[in-house]
This record gives structure tokens, C-alpha cells and sequence, in this order.
């Protein structure tokens, strides 16, 4: 009942007029008075003037009484908001009759109570109702105000929000009593392999809280990129009792999260390829990630276990670990190790050993902060090799990384809206032991947004720098070059202990799970020592495609550069 105030006070106004008019009409009747209006009177009121009442009525002195008149000046002076009551009546004047409209003013307004809100606080519902206390009353403020409150509560994402009921007491003292609308029940339907309580650990909403549509859309999101369905619907349904509440359904449909795969190829460089490859993401259904890849040929060969808990220790604390062990075959010139070399290149075989431990903790809303230690021990066999040349490349390496991520990326696999900011920094050796001291400092900033005029369409854009605060070991530099930095290079064609990187991509969906992109990239790296500076900058631009499929999404990019130009084959965006 959002004013039964001013209900109240119309259905006695009215009352009031008609009996009113029966008495009037009764003594024209008789012939003795005319049913000329001789004058007009106001009574009743004591804060609002005479003037201010009377400059709404239309009906003038000298005018025959009319009843569909008058209606709409009783309803001219209720309108004006400071009333309670308003009536007609008339009496005998001056071979006429006076009208006469008698007003109950509302009372003095001495404070505000608010019941029932629970998600937005009182303080904030007052703003919005905008009413003055130690003052009169002005219920049509009020009622416009009242709407004011419930458009709030909708623009905040409570849609089922509404004014339930007003109440005036004899102390002055207003009661407005708000129905926020509950979250009666929360239902997964759908789900066949994914546990229950995979999908429901990323609802922030709870049975009993009060319903808000914003927060629902924000938890389908996140379920969705979990990875586990292609379809996500929610379902809403009123409640059957008489309470403002509603039912959510959320119906998924699973998709396969589990991969095989074994593949061979060719290389003029490397001879040839061959891999092995088992991945699950949903292990069991428990949201576990679970990898195996075997990377063999004639020239490398590479062994890596992973695994990730994303609820560990019965919290949100996450925890992965990975090992990994890589043999490559190479040739390199280690002239510079040792005076009087010959300069001939000598085959050698590099292998490196090593895992990490990870372990993952929410900060904040969207925000999430990682600990990982890293181990990595490298070793070089050949014959011929300098030691000064392995006492630098050969070694153990130790180090701490903490790193947060902020992501608000509508769709986690092929964003179109949202950011994604990353900064990281790996502490390593000193106090952790190791054959190497570094500390390297990096920063990822990534962009999407829809297109202006193209609403399908999408940009995307990314800012990347990496710091170090000295001299890098060789497979700890930085590197720039190939399908994820600078297109258009050989992979890791450029190397160096700090870098900058510059992404821009036009993404342009062509048909279902096609996509066409077009794309501009510009990195540097700096060797320790050297100025910083954006000089001489390495530049690309170039045209992709991107082809959803079964085991992912395949990535296609031909890249131009001023000296070459280079066909890039990989498997996801570039970022």
C-alpha cells in the first residue's frame, strides 16, 4: 500500500462533495437562492495560506456551481500535497451561495523511520526520499519520492524491491516499510559430471538473501568460466506463498573438458616432431585440472606433469604444481668463453629439471593474489665446452614469485568485454640459494571492449613491460618474437633483460566459430646497461583467424614486418 493516505482522503472528499451538492440543489430547488457562487472561503488551514490554496481552484465568484468543476478543484488542492482531508460545502450568501472549502492539514513531519531494508542502508533511502523534518508534510513530494526509492533499488539490481506500506503517527514520526524481495532457493539442474558443489562455491548469493539480479549475472559469469559448460540459463520463479521471493534455477549444459591428443610433424631446423598429450580440466568432476604432455624428436625431448586443486584445504585457497623435465639437442659458438677459440660451433645437449608450487588466495572482489616457488636446475653436455661457458649457463635456480590478477572479463576464453591486469614479482636466489640472484618486476594490462559501431565486433588491447635489477641468465631474459608477443618474427628472435611490448587487435566475428582478426604489434628489449628508450621500436601488422574446435580454439596469424614476413600456428587468443 504505497499511500493510503491519499486513498483515504479522496473517497471523503468525494463522499463529502456529493452529499454537499444534494443540499445545495435541495434549496435552489425551493426557488428562495440562486445557484450563483457569491463567494469563496477557505478553512481549516493554518500554515498554508489562503493565497497558495486558492490559486489552484478554477472556480470563480459569479460561476454557477458545477459539479465536475469542483471535483477537479478538490482535486487541484489534494494535489498540491499538504493535505489530508479536503472538502466542499455551502451555505446561503448574498442571494447566492459561498463556497466554502474546509482542509486538514498534514501534520509536522518529526522524523523518519525506515523497516525491512537490508541491502541498501537507511541513510541512503532517506537521500533518496528527499523530506525535510520540522516541517509540514507534503504527501505528493512523498509519493514521488517513493518512487525515486524504488527505481534505486532497481538501477542497484533489486528487482523485486518495493514500498510495502506507509504510516504516519500522531508523534510526527513517518514509518515507511520497504519489501526487498529473498532469494527463496537455488537449483542446479542439468549437470551430469560436475559435482553440485563445483557450481555452487562460486555463488556469492545464498538462500535468504535478498534477491539482486546484478549479483546473479556476475555468478553466472563466473560459472561459465569455469570452463565446464557451453550454455548457462537461469530460471526464475515466484514463489507460491505470498512472500516477495523467487526461486533460481540455473540450467547448464556440460561440454567435454577432457583431451587426447597425438600429433607429428616436420621441421627443416628442428627434424622430426612428435607429441603426446592428455588433458582433463574438470577431473572427476571436481573442477581438478589434471595435464601429461610428452614432446619427443630428434632434436628435444620433454616430460611435464601439472595438476591444480582450486578449493584446497576446504577454502578458496587454491594449489597447482608442476614438473618437467627437457632435453634439447643445440649447437652454439662459445668463442666468447675462451681466448684463442677456432670460433667453430659445438653440439651440445642442454637439459633442464625442475617444478613449481603454487598456491592461490582471492584478495578482493575480481581480485586474486598467487605465491609460487620455482625450481630449475640446468645443465650443459658436450665435449669442448669452455668452463667459463658453464659456469655461466650451467646452474640451479631458486626463486619466490607473488603475483595479483584482477579479471573482469566477460568471457574468460574470448573476451569482448572487461580487463585483465596482471603484476608479478620473482625474487630468486639469495636467501633462497641457487646458482643466481634476480629480481624481475612485471606488468600485463589487457583491454576489450565492443566496437562503436559493431556491436559483434571487439577490440582488444595490451600493454606489457618487464623490468630486471640486473643481469639476467640467459633462460631467465626476456624474449620478444612469435606468435605471442611481435608477429611477423621467429620466435624469441630478440632477447634481453628488460622489455615493453604493445598489442592491438580488431576482432571481427566472420561465422559461427570463425572469427577474423587484425592485428599491430611493437616490443624493444634492452640489454643491462643500455638506455631506455622506444627508438627504433620492432613493428608488425598482419591478419588472422581464429576456429573454435572440439580441443579449442586453433590461432592462425600471418605477420608483416619491414624485412620478412611469417605465418604464425597456435592454439588460443594471443591474449
Amino acid at each position: 500500500m504505497q499511500n493510503r493516505l491519499k486513498i483515504l482522503a479522496v473517497v471523503l472528499s468525494l463522499t463529502i462533495l456529493l452529499s454537499s451538492f444534494s443540499v445545495v440543489w435541495a434549496a435552489s430547488d425551493n426557488g428562495k437562492h440562486s445557484n450563483f457562487i457569491t463567494a469563496i472561503e477557505v478553512k481549516g488551514n493554518k500554515k498554508i495560506s489562503n493565497e497558495e490554496i486558492l490559486k489552484v481552484v478554477k472556480t470563480s465568484i459569479g460561476d454557477q456551481i458545477s459539479n465536475q468543476k469542483l471535483q477537479k478543484d478538490l482535486q487541484a488542492i489534494f494535489d498540491l500535497g499538504y493535505f489530508f482531508d479536503v472538502q466542499a460545502s455551502f451555505e446561503n450568501y448574498k442571494n447566492g451561495v459561498k463556497l466554502i472549502f474546509e482542509v486538514v492539514e498534514n501534520p509536522i513531519l518529526k522524523k523518519i523511520k525506515i523497516k525491512g531494508n537490508q541491502a541498501i542502508s537507511a541513510g541512503k533511502i532517506k537521500e533518496q526520499l528527499k523530506l525535510k523534518t520540522d516541517k509540514m508534510l507534503n504527501t505528493n513530494q512523498l509519493n514521488k519520492n517513493l518512487r525515486k526509492v524504488e527505481s534505486y533499488y532497481q538501477e542497484e539490481g533489486y528487482m523485486l524491491a518495493k514500498i510495502e506500506d506507509i504510516l504516519m503517527k500522531k508523534d510526527g514520526t513517518l514509518v515507511v516499510t520497504i519489501s526487498e524481495g529473498k532469494l527463496a532457493e537455488i537449483k542446479i539442474e542439468g549437470n551430469e559430471k560436475t559435482k553440485d558443489f563445483v557450481i555452487k562455491r562460486k555463488l556469492t548469493m545464498e538462500p535468504g538473501d535478498v534477491f539482486n539480479v546484478k549479483e546473479m549475472k556476475q555468478d553466472l559469469r563466473d560459472i561459465y568460466n569455469l570452463g565446464f559448460f557451453k550454455d548457462i540459463k537461469p530460471k526464475l520463479e515466484k514463489n507460491s506463498t505470498n512472500e516477495n521471493s523467487v526461486s533460481l534455477t540455473i540450467e547448464v549444459k556440460e561440454r567435454k573438458t577432457g583431451n587426447f591428443g597425438i600429433g607429428a610433424g616436420y621441421s627443416s631446423t628442428d627434424g622430426w616432431l612428435g607429441h603426446i598429450e592428455v588433458q582433463e580440466k574438470n577431473f572427476k568432476g571436481r573442477a581438478q585440472k589434471l595435464g601429461f604432455r610428452w614432446e619427443f624428436g630428434e632434436e628435444n625431448t620433454t616430460y611435464e606433469l601439472s595438476f591444480f586443486e582450486p578449493w584446497a584445504f576446504g577454502s578458496d585457497t587454491s594449489f597447482g604444481f608442476s614438473i618437467y623435465d627437457r632435453t634439447d639437442e643445440k649447437t652454439g659458438d662459445f668463442s666468447e668463453y675462451a681466448q684463442g677459440s677456432n670460433n667453430e660451433a659445438l653440439d651440445y645437449e642442454e637439459q633442464e629439471k625442475g617444478g613449481s608450487i603454487t598456491l592461490g588466495h582471492p584478495l578482493g572482489y575480481d581480485i586474486e593474489g598467487y605465491l609460487k616457488y620455482e625450481y630449475d636446475d640446468t645443465s650443459l653436455d658436450g665435449e669442448n665446452i669452455p668452463s667459463a661457458a658453464l659456469e655461466e649457463l650451467e646452474g640451479n635456480t631458486r626463486s619466490l614469485t607473488f603475483s595479483t590478477v584482477r579479471d573482469t572479463r566477460n568471457d574468460v576464453f574470448n573476451p569482448t568485454d572487461g580487463r585483465q591486469d596482471r603484476l608479478s614479482i620473482e625474487y630468486a636466489g639469495q636467501q633462497l640459494g641457487g646458482d643466481t640472484d634476480f629480481t624481475k618486476y612485471q606488468l600485463d594490462l589487457r583491454d576489450y571492449t565492443p566496437a562503436y559501431f559493431f556491436e559483434d565486433n571487439s577490440w582488444a588491447f595490451r600493454f606489457k613491460t618487464g623490468l630486471s635489477d640486473s643481469g639476467l641468465p640467459v633462460n631467465e631474459e626476456y624474449e620478444l618474437g612469435g606468435a605471442q608477443t611481435v608477429r611477423g618474427y621467429k620466435d624469441g628472435q630478440f632477447n634481453g633483460d628488460d622489455m615493453i611490448l604493445f598489442n592491438a587487435e580488431y576482432r571481427i566475428p566472420i561465422a559461427d566459430k570463425f572469427t577474423g582478426v587484425l592485428f599491430t604489434d611493437a616490443g624493444k628489449v634492452w640489454e643491462e646497461g643500455e638506455n631506455f628508450n622506444l627508438d627504433n621500436l620492432k613493428k608488425s601488422a598482419g591478419l588472422g583467424v581464429r576456429v573454435s574446435t572440439p580441443v579449442g580454439q586453433i590461432r592462425l596469424d600471418y605477420g608483416f614486418q619491414e624485412e620478412d614476413s611469417r605465418l604464425h600456428f597456435s592454439l588460443g587468443q594471443s591474449f
